[in-house]
């Protein structure tokens, strides 16, 4: 059987006890330069699993809601404790965080032999999707930089898909993209091709031998020094 799902156990005030962890980002790896107002959700801090998750986990950090999402033990590629959605039927559920908060990132773990296309969305934001092969584990990064909420978590394959290590954080402003300085090409000067003009020329009269006198045509520069 995948999953138990009991009915009267809730992590709801279990949460109370579980203050927010400061993120490792080694441990995660979706990004290797994180603000340092980050939050690393795990869950691992809470006992009993194979619950539903009810309530606010972090406390101050996401409210979880009623009856969407359940905890796991171990679970495909996590060696620790996941949530995924609460039963075999739904494909997607939501979660609200309490202030004005972001996610940065998750992972997600396809415990089935069938792929499953994973999402993370929220109104306002670029909706992140990428395809989890089966048996496979997958980080994602969502990219967002604006608080949103609430966030919502899909998977085709539904509850064969669980989440873990999600990584909160405050808003933060994009970086500026630093503009490309354009080089502005020197005009080439229009450069006149010269006619060259022709030397004047000058007639003179020959006699060569004491014969009949011919006429040659001279540049007017030797008849003048004739």
């Amino acid at each position: 059987m995948r999953k138990i799902l009991p009915i009267l156990v809730s992590v709801a005030l279990l949460a109370m006890l579980a203050p927010a962890t400061t993120m490792t980002p080694s441990r995660v790896g979706v990004s290797s330069a994180l603000a340092q107002s980050t939050t690393l959700v795990d869950f691992n801090d809470l006992s009993p699993y194979n619950v539903p998750l009810d309530g606010e986990y972090p406390i101050g950090v996401i409210d979880w809601g009623i009856g969407a999402w359940y905890l796991s033990g171990p679970y495909g590629d996590f060696t620790d404790q996941s949530i995924g959605f609460n039963g075999p039927g739904p494909t997607s559920a939501d979660f609200e965080f309490v202030t004005d908060l972001r996610l940065i990132g998750f992972q997600a773990s396809n415990g089935s032999d069938i792929a499953s296309t994973v999402s993370a969305s929220c109104s306002g934001q670029t909706t992140v999707t990428q395809t989890v092969p089966g048996n496979s584990l997958v980080t994602f990064s969502t990219g967002w930089f604006d608080g949103c909420s609430p966030v919502t978590l899909s998977s085709t394959n539904g509850w064969d898909t669980n989440f873990d290590n999600l990584i909160v954080g405050d808003p933060e402003t994009p970086p500026t993209p630093t503009p490309t300085p354009t080089e502005t090409p020197t005009p080439t000067p229009d450069v006149a091709t010269a006619t060259p003009t022709p030397a004047p020329l000058c007639e003179i009269q020959v006699r060569i031998n004491g014969g009949l006198p011919f006429w040659v045509t001279k540049p007017f520069a030797y008849c003048e020094s004739g």
